[in-house]
């Protein structure tokens, strides 16, 4: 695949990006149209922190950790598809607040500042991480009861109760029906 990417005021470049198998950059990308498989890439590599004097070895390097995140986080729809490029976007970004913070020699302040940014960008990250379980389903998943009415000489369990395990005390009440033949 070659994507067609510009930096400052330059003429755009051509860098090939090799995934495989057409029809695994067409099942990654959610299509197999070449221009709007371009559009989401390009929409990837423009979040990445690649630089003019970074050699080729490095450039291909980023873009091939992120275009490997975006398959093993296997989006399977285009909302999965656009949350999972911007959460590899809020990860760059934080991973880059806390490098500035690491840098030598600079005052309080500017070291605070970027380690409160990568604070916040790594919050969105962790929102981000449960929209995408609570898109595919996976969120975790609470009933609130607010009202049960319990007829005289009934039994109701107060509490917390998990499927499979047993409840104390229920096993030691008589069954509702008994056979007596």
């Amino acid at each position: 695949m070659n994507i067609m990417a510009k930096s400052n005021n330059k003429k755009p470049k051509k860098v090939q990006l090799r995934i495989g198998e057409a029809k695994d950059i067409a099942a990654v990308l959610g299509t197999e149209d070449r221009d709007l498989q371009n559009h989401r890439m390009l929409s990837l590599v423009h979040l990445l922190r690649i630089s003019e004097n970074d050699d080729r070895e490095k450039r291909d390097l980023i873009m091939i950790s992120a275009t490997q995140a975006l398959i093993d986080m296997a989006p399977k729809d285009d909302i999965e598809r656009m949350l999972v490029t911007q959460m590899i976007g809020t990860h760059e970004a934080a991973i880059e607040c806390l490098r500035r913070a690491m840098i030598e020699g600079q005052g309080f302040e500017s070291r605070d500042v970027n380690l409160k940014h990568a604070e916040k960008l790594m919050a969105v990250y962790t929102k981000q991480i449960e929209a995408l379980n609570k898109h595919r389903g996976k969120g975790q998943q609470n009933i609130t009861v607010k009202h049960v009415n319990v007829a005289a000489g009934g039994q109701a369990i107060v509490g917390n109760v998990e499927a499979g395990k047993p409840v104390p005390g229920l096993s030691e009440t008589k069954p509702i029906l008994e056979n007596s033949g």
